[in-house]
């Protein structure tokens, strides 16, 4: 009589530790967006308040991101250090882009 042997979950761990490497990958590259009105067009005095508005949030949303990857050596597992400072990193990244983006316009509501 043959056994098959059984597959502890500590084998599992090299392709667990893969599979978030490669999430962690695909955070760190966020997309463009291309949304922007172009820079000659005026824009509405609801408009530069919603923009006032997304770029308060922004600021919030960026400086959580940059406590989080500032805080990730607290972590425990190595794995989830490395995923949440790439997490972290690209967040930032995105909110500091977004805020750019969205300066540009409120700057425009200035001018009008």
């Amino acid at each position: 009589m043959t056994s098959t042997p059984h597959r502890s979950r500590y084998d599992l761990g090299p392709l667990v530790l893969a599979g978030t490497l490669l999430v962690a990958a695909g955070c760190a590259t966020p997309p463009e967006s291309r949304d922007h009105p172009a820079q000659d067009e005026a824009v509405p005095a609801v408009e530069c308040a919603r923009l006032r508005d997304e770029i308060a949030r922004t600021e919030r949303s960026r400086s959580a991101a940059a406590e989080q990857s500032a805080d990730a050596w607290k972590a425990v597992v190595p794995v989830v250090v490395l995923a949440q400072k790439a997490s972290g990193t690209a967040a930032v990244r995105e909110a500091d882009q977004k805020l750019v983006a969205l300066k540009v316009e409120a700057r425009r509501c200035e001018a009008s």
